[in-house]
């Protein structure tokens, strides 16, 4: 009996093995979009009409996600709201669901500080505890907040907990355990941007002289910084930069590692 059942662990079903090829096919899929808005994002010349269209292509909930951010930051409100409704009538699970609700109560109130001008940099207790209450569930809506909360000087961040109960500790260990960086990463988003950009960074090897740099189409230096670590993720506040196309480089001395090329619109 007992060599049946360690046998039956080893046979998949014809359900299982479909499921599998599915969600192969997903995540394969989602590096293929991924690396096509990337090319998008970082191509010289101006491709937001090329990115829009891609994104309203691919029938993918969160990329419809993005292409309405990719509407609002060109200013057409009336359109990117018609997507979010548009995602909201979808057939959507309970967490997507929950998920959306976050993200448009989120977006509206974004929609309400920008008509009042407010300095994102500088929001008022009440403020922040309505940006902590977003942080509750972890979803997109979550990063966004938190990314705001960072620009205000609040790290959400809590250090893990380890008891001493051995069984405790080694769960909590494997949760926690810091991700191998196996290549050099370079990550610029909201793109297009307005008021702040986020930048997120990753090398296989550190160096002293490791930095990020921003310039414009003329090959202008807006933004230089020497970074400390071989990964972290940066809050950078745009909104005197003029309107238009940028380029974000990751640089080891003289020697460049990734650049990203991001839009931003006031």
């Amino acid at each position: 009996m007992r060599n049946q059942i360690n046998q039956g662990l080893t046979v998949i079903s014809a359900k299982e093995q479909m499921e599998l090829d599915i969600s192969t096919y997903k995540r394969e899929r989602n590096l293929a979009i991924n690396q096509a808005v990337q090319l998008l994002a970082s191509d010289t010349i101006d491709r937001t009409t090329d990115m829009i269209d891609f994104l309203a292509n691919t029938g993918d909930v969160q990329y419809e996600y993005r292409l309405a951010e990719t509407y609002d930051a060109l200013g057409d409100t009336e359109q990117a709201n018609a997507i979010l409704t548009n995602i909201g009538n979808m057939e959507l699970t309970e967490s997507e669901i929950q998920a959306h609700t976050d993200y448009r109560s989120f977006w509206q109130l974004m929609q309400t500080w920008e008509l009042e001008n407010k300095n994102l940099s500088a929001l008022s207790e009440s403020d922040i505890e309505t940006l902590q209450g977003y942080t509750e569930r972890a979803n997109i809506t979550a990063g966004d907040a938190n990314a705001l909360l960072k620009l205000n000087g609040i790290d959400t961040y809590k250090e893990p907990v380890y008891f001493p109960d051995e069984v405790e500790q080694e769960l909590r260990i494997a949760q926690y355990t810091e991700e191998e960086i196996s290549e050099d990463k370079l990550f610029v988003y909201p793109n297009p941007a307005k008021d702040y950009v986020i930048i997120e960074y990753a090398t296989i090897e550190f160096s002293k002289e490791l930095s990020i740099i921003i310039t414009d189409l003329n090959g202008q230096i807006v933004y230089n910084k020497q970074l400390g670590y071989p990964q972290d993720e940066l809050v950078i506040i745009t909104d005197r930069f003029p309107t238009g196309q940028y380029f974000c480089t990751l640089k080891d001395g003289n020697k460049i590692i990734r650049t990203e090329r991001f839009i931003l619109v006031h």
